[in-house]
């Protein structure tokens, strides 16, 4: 099975919200650049998972959240 490209996620790759027509930042104003996943570890630039886990693994994965 093959695995399709994928990309970080920019400010450049999400371009502007459609309402206010501003682009995507983070809270301090800076360009967006989604390069860790939800729990912190670094993200493949080359090639990042998709989804919130960066590299999950086979099988099922189990979480606890709160």
């Amino acid at each position: 099975m093959r695995s399709p490209a994928t990309v970080l996620v920019t400010t450049a790759l999400l371009g502007q919200a459609r309402v206010p027509e501003l682009a995507y930042e983070n809270p301090d104003g800076s360009p967006l650049r989604v390069d860790r996943d939800y729990f912190g570890q670094r993200r493949s630039a080359a090639g990042p998972t998709p989804g919130p886990f960066e590299s999950p693994g086979e099988g099922e994965l189990r979480l606890r959240v709160w």
